[in-house]
């Protein structure tokens, strides 16, 4: 079997996969703008809610919504899943934890995830991690070490940290799961993100309604709304799972894990926090980190379309 290098379009793929990241960077300054006006479980439910809604109007206008009839009765318990985790759990867990913490806090814990996802991509998707993309993980621990450590006190704040601890335990759980998805092409990155996200949304937003009550959202908090659902969610959802096909569980959480330096960035643009030395000597580390993470061999691509890693994946 003849085998070609496809050196480009593994870049793209990392590419694609920061501009998600890059765009869902800005949602955490427009979510804690938001969170003062209106409660943080109602409002999380209220933007995937209406985003899946979107979604499936889309799939359906596509003729996308057919692939829904493919789906197996085994792998509907995933997709089951990959929603209450990916969206019910880990962005109710996260709007929580914003209304309690600052936003840097949250994101600390939610950037110790790529250790314990690359662990697990190892037992559970039979992925390699190599002494290089190990090597960058440590360097990008440090890095967030340096710029975050040490952490104050909680402060009361226990609420914050353990929907912090939620929303970061859920996270695992839907890296892997929507990885294998993703991986074993059992439907397409759009269906995939409709289904689970109406299954988490709907879910979050009755939870959200029924624990909160519902609010009325004013002109500013509906145009947030709007833009997180049409540009922070459903134009980058599809997308994100698009790129989980073709990266690695370590490579896709670890570009994930950089939403903490763009936020660094957008709070000092937008917010005139400007970083210390210290902050900034822990950026260094952080994108060092990352840039070793993607170092790899050559991909080789076959006829087929299945692609030649150091680990076993399934490609179409």
């Amino acid at each position: 079997m003849k085998f070609v290098y496809r050196k480009d379009s593994h870049i793209i793929n990392i590419a694609e996969a920061f501009l998600v990241v890059i765009i869902w960077a800005t949602s955490w300054i427009i979510i804690k703008n938001n969170l003062s006006d209106i409660p943080p479980l109602f409002f999380a439910g209220a933007r995937y809610f209406l985003a899946s809604l979107f979604l499936l109007l889309w799939c359906s206008a596509s003729g996308k919504i057919r692939e829904v009839k493919t789906i197996t009765p085994k792998t509907w318990p995933l997709i089951i899943l990959l929603g209450i985790a990916m969206y019910a759990t880990a962005q109710g867990g996260q709007y929580i934890a914003l209304s309690y913490l600052p936003s840097n806090h949250v994101s600390l814990f939610m950037n110790f995830s790529p250790v314990f996802v690359s662990l697990l991509g190892i037992t559970v998707l039979g992925e390699k991690l190599t002494v290089l993309k190990g090597s960058g993980i440590i360097i990008y621990i440090s890095g967030i070490s340096v710029y975050f450590l040490p952490l104050a006190s909680t402060g009361g704040k226990t609420a914050g940290y353990i929907a912090a601890t939620v929303c970061f335990s859920s996270h695992i759980i839907a890296s892997l799961t929507g990885r294998y998805l993703n991986r074993s092409r059992k439907a397409s990155p759009m269906v995939i993100t409709a289904v689970t996200m109406f299954i988490g949304g709907t879910l979050l937003f009755i939870t959200g309604t029924a624990v909160e009550g519902f609010t009325m959202f004013s002109i500013s908090g509906l145009i947030s709304l709007l833009i997180l659902v049409v540009i922070n969610t459903c134009l980058t959802f599809p997308l994100w799972n698009k790129t989980l096909r073709y990266l690695s569980a370590s490579e896709s959480s670890m570009i994930s894990s950089t939403m903490l330096i763009f936020i660094a960035i957008l709070a000092w643009y937008f917010l005139s926090e400007v970083p210390t030395i210290k902050e900034t000597a822990g950026i260094i580390l952080s994108v060092s980190g990352v840039m070793l993470v993607q170092r790899r061999g050559k991909n080789r691509i076959s006829r087929n379309g299945k692609t030649g890693h150091s680990y076993p994946v399934q490609r179409t």
